[in-house]
């Protein structure tokens, strides 16, 4: 994972001031101080370059455009507003996430946390748009940044009314990240690494993790025993559903279990950068016959999306239930392989306890089908999927 470099100097000026200032400012991925050291730039989506006033009308900027606690997508501004008034700047946004970033909105704020002094943007409109003028935001044009990619946009404060207002202005860009490709991705390595687990097919695993205690506990899975020991460990709900995962919430106990039976098939490497894949694992009757499949669902959507009771998250889900196959030698034996496919769908971010309001999880009884599957149509519980498989 990208770390900040050690940076063996003096710096006089916040980081933030080094680059975000005034008027017209470049910056690259590679900070060099100095020429004595250099630091790489975090995995950040953020304000790579914002210009002075490109256009306005019956207006008086007191501060040009700067973006704030760099590298960020906020920035302030101080702008006398006359009557039915305007100014617009351009703004270029570099990607360096894992994942594809999509505008959401522009967010005024009066106060935040890390940042000095006040604001206020009451009666000033802002708007987003394309260097053709579409505007941006859902339901309207799409500006889309790629993984390592860029964009430029221009940014629009209006005051519409034929009164004047000065205002000193903290905005901030929100993005929504794309992670199907990435979830794609994924997929071949962790139902491959599921099945093995089903069938014992694992070797021996060591994993460690901290008790309640505070104390370091290593423990050994036989080789031949994966299922045994991960269904064993599975928490019982009261409708004799079981299921864990090494989702944010979890114990300690089964984020150290589920990491070390999957390996590496639960972290991703995509640009230098560590993506970890979030699974879990749930025993229950998808069919409603009584009977217990086990299924599989993952996302590397982060799960830190805060303060949000409906924010649904890419999930993919698969399931396998036990049949009967000859071995080698013409003998029956019963083995678990998947049903169907891998389903697309989503399920509502929450945490491990399932309170949608909060972050590190998702809940897996939420989850529905964002694809068509055998004339199942989209936004289907995980049940009727599969009824359409049998």
């Amino acid at each position: 994972m990208t770390k900040w470099a050690k940076i063996v100097c003096c710096i006089v000026a916040p980081l933030g001031l080094l680059f975000c200032m005034a008027g017209y400012a470049a910056l690259s991925t590679t900070l060099t101080i100095q020429g004595t050291a250099q630091a790489e730039m975090p995995a950040v989506i953020y304000i790579a370059e914002i210009s002075e006033p490109t256009d306005s009308s019956n207006t008086t900027v007191y501060s040009n455009p700067a973006c704030v606690n760099f590298p960020s997508t906020k920035f302030t501004s101080d702008i006398k507003f006359g009557s039915f008034s305007y100014v617009r700047f351009t703004v270029k946004i570099v990607n360096r996430t894992p994942f594809t970033q999509i505008f959401n909105t522009l967010e005024s704020y009066t106060q935040m946390e890390g940042v000095e002094g006040s604001f206020n943007s009451a009666n000033i409109g802002a708007k987003i748009t394309d260097l053709n003028g579409t505007e941006l935001g859902p339901k309207k044009g799409t500006l889309t940044i790629p993984s390592g990619g860029s964009a430029t946009c221009i940014v629009e404060l209006s005051n519409e009314s034929p009164f004047s207002y000065t205002r000193k202005v903290l905005y901030n860009f929100t993005f929504v990240r794309n992670t199907a490709d990435l979830t794609d991705q994924a997929s071949e390595k962790v139902m491959d690494k599921f099945e093995q687990m089903l069938n014992n097919q694992l070797g021996e695993i060591t994993y460690t993790y901290e008790d309640k205690n505070g104390n370091t506990v290593t423990e050994t899975i036989p080789a031949k025993n994966s299922f045994n020991a991960m269904y064993d460990e599975m928490v019982i709900q009261s409708n004799q559903n079981r299921y864990m995962g090494n989702v944010g919430g979890a114990p300690a106990e089964d984020i150290a279990i589920v990491n070390a039976l999957f390996g590496e098939a639960v972290i991703m490497n995509v640009a230098g950068q560590d993506v970890p894949v979030s699974v879990m694992i749930k025993s229950e009757d998808v069919y409603g016959d009584s009977a217990r499949e086990m299924a599989l669902y993952w996302t590397v959507d982060p799960l830190d999306t805060p303060n949000v009771s409906d924010y649904y998250i890419p999930v993919y889900v698969a399931v396998y239930t036990q049949v009967t196959e000859k071995d080698a030698n013409g003998q029956n034996v019963t083995v678990w392989r998947q049903v169907g496919e891998d389903f697309a769908g989503r399920a509502k971010q929450s945490d491990y306890g399932g309170n949608r309001a909060s972050t590190g999880s998702f809940v897996t009884n939420d989850w529905i089908s964002t694809e068509v599957y055998k004339n199942v149509p989209i936004g289907s519980k995980l049940g009727p999927v599969m009824n359409a498989y049998e």
